[in-house]
């Protein structure tokens, strides 16, 4: 991928760089990883690559700890989101993708 990369309509910029002066890393190799509140202190960005993940997470879902216990919807509740009209929910999903493509062509 080039330097000119877009990713939802912001440029990504420098992603051969390392993220620090000899690191192994790069911007590319980044990830989103779900770090608990009392580790912040302890971490950095760095930490969390494509070739660290895996090991960090060693089978296990570092997020099932993180999720609230399971909650059954009320069948009211239920039948209100029966009543939502198709179209109106494509029209909201149609506005989103206007407003993102407005921006990707405002930061052109």
């Amino acid at each position: 991928m080039g330097s000119d990369e877009v990713r939802d309509g912001v440029p990504l910029t420098n992603l051969g760089q390392p993220l620090f002066e000899g690191a192994d890393a790069t911007k590319r190799d980044l990830v989103d990883y779900l770090v608990a509140w009392d580790d912040l202190d302890r971490v950095a960005p760095a930490d969390f690559t494509i070739r660290t993940a895996p090991r960090l997470i060693a089978g296990a879902d570092p997020w099932a700890g993180q999720l609230p216990a399971p909650q059954r919807l009320s069948s009211d509740l239920i039948a209100e989101g029966h009543t939502i009209p198709v179209a109106r929910v494509q029209a909201m999903h149609e506005g989103k993708r206007r407003a993102r493509a407005r921006r990707g062509s405002e930061g052109a």
